[in-house]
């Protein structure tokens, strides 16, 4: 690749490896526990106070409060129900299947939400520019993994046009336990087309080897969702 060429792809990935460069998830973690331990009602309250610039192990932060006011009005809000005794609305368990506390739970639930958001931009800035699609597509051959796993919410379920499993043995057991579940007499990866399969966890899209999700798009390797 030739100069010109590298710095036309340096210009392109510019915004996302911004956004790598100040990964706002340890703001997130630093407002959470304030906001917990101190005498704060509201969230706002703790983000109205940061000072600025703050430096943290992973990065240094010019303007906290603008970067952290982005996720306040919806995804930072849930932390104000941890002092209102609120209930999470869905259930957070360990691995094993134990049910966490409501505390535990809703920062939980803050903090994925908040990591979520953020990556799909990162995202969504890196991949177009490179021209990738490996989140899309099962291993290679030549890979040791059997399968990749794609954790799916009940409401997009519908996007997905490939065959669901669901059954008793499937709900009762996560895609790493072994024994494998079996499909037809055989370990689900094996079956080597896309499938959603319902776990104990959870829905998830398996990808098995040389695979792809059929909401890639062909050309240009567009997540179609």
């Amino acid at each position: 690749m030739n100069r010109h060429c590298r710095e036309i792809n340096k210009q392109r990935l510019g915004a996302g490896m911004g956004l790598l460069r100040q990964p706002v998830l340890p703001l997130v973690s630093m407002v959470q526990f304030l906001f917990i331990t101190g005498p704060f009602v509201t969230v706002a309250e703790v983000i109205d106070e940061m000072p600025e610039p703050i430096e943290t192990w992973f990065a240094p932060y010019s303007h906290p409060r603008r970067l952290l006011r982005r996720y306040e009005g919806h995804f930072l809000r849930l932390l104000d129900s941890i002092k209102n005794g609120a209930v999470p609305e869905v259930e957070v368990v360990e691995e094993n299947g134990d049910r966490v506390d409501d505390m535990t739970a809703i920062s939980c639930l803050c903090l994925l939400q908040v990591l979520t958001d953020e990556l799909e931009e990162i995202n969504s800035l890196l991949c177009a520019p490179c021209g990738c699609d490996l989140c899309g597509v099962g291993p290679t051959l030549s890979m040791g993994q059997e399968f990749f796993e794609i954790p799916i919410t009940d409401s997009e379920v519908e996007l997905f046009a490939v065959e669901r499993h669901e059954s008793k043995d499937s709900r009762r057991r996560t895609s790493r336990e072994d024994p494998a579940l079996a499909v037809e007499g055989h370990p689900f990866y094996t079956r080597k087309i896309p499938g959603l399969f319902h776990w104990r966890d959870g829905w998830s899209l398996i990808l098995p080897k040389s695979s792809r999700c059929p909401n890639l798009e062909a050309e240009q390797g567009r997540c179609l969702i």
